[in-house]
């Protein structure tokens, strides 16, 4: 126990004569010169905007018509066993 802790003591007495890193003068500069400006605004096309809203409604659209053609699909295959179930008398009814 005591090795440890002296061995913790020993690794942070090393970093005693550590200095602390310092940026150069004119790096602030060269990183305010590499930012865009505030007033670099880009602005949507309203068409761009129309064709993104039509070509979500259509995709909204195919995933509904899919969604309920499956449900619908699970409907039918459920009577379809139950049919198959009862034709071949797999399972004994009370």
């Amino acid at each position: 126990m005591e090795t440890e802790e002296q061995w913790a003591d020993d690794i942070l007495k090393s970093l005693d004569g550590i200095k602390k890193a310092e940026p150069s003068a004119d790096l602030f500069a060269k990183i305010t010169v590499q930012l865009p400006e505030e007033n670099d605004v880009k602005i949507i096309p309203l068409q761009r905007l129309v064709l993104l809203a039509a070509a979500a409604s259509i995709v909204i659209a195919i995933n509904i018509h899919v969604f309920n053609t499956q449900n619908n699909t699970d409907a039918n295959s459920a009577s379809e066993t139950t049919e198959l179930l009862n034709d071949y008398v797999l399972y004994k009814t009370n």
